[in-house]
């Protein structure tokens, strides 16, 4: 009865999953999954008109390969899907927080990609090597 029961809670965390079987990338954080505009939960990524906004789409961009899958977690504020984007099995999200083009934007405790985002800042990678944090510069001060 064990055994069975370790199989089933195995298979609750896929139980949303979905296949993608379109994406095209808007932003570093934003794709078209299927037909509709989504967000990667729990990141954020720079604009286009931010320093750093065409290399986390471009890092993005070369993620996307293999048997993609996703899972959706909600409506944001914005109103759009947020999801989970997996690339064989790796979550796209978490990559993207550890190679330093976006940057934990998890509103729970504990936070889900603090320590992926604290190795790319020591590192000095990503938006990180621009010297300073993304998140205290204004969307407005930059892309005018």
């Amino acid at each position: 009865m064990k055994r069975k029961l370790t199989s089933l809670l195995l298979l609750i965390p896929f139980a949303n999953e979905c296949h993608a079987t379109i994406v095209e990338v808007v932003g570093g954080d934003k794709v078209v999954v299927d037909g509709q505009l989504a967000h990667l939960a729990d990141i954020d990524a720079p604009e286009h008109c931010q320093p750093g906004g065409a290399e986390a789409r471009k890092a993005l961009n070369t993620m996307l390969h293999g048997n993609l899958t996703y899972e959706p977690v909600g409506l944001g504020k914005d109103g759009l899907q947020q999801i989970r984007l997996y690339a064989n099995g790796r979550e796209i999200n978490q990559l993207l927080v550890q190679v330093g083009w976006a940057q934990d934007a998890t509103r729970s405790s504990p936070s889900r990609y603090a320590f992926a985002e604290a190795v790319a800042k020591l590192d000095g990678i990503g938006i990180w090597s621009f010297g300073h944090s993304r998140a205290e510069k204004s969307v407005e001060a930059i892309c005018s």
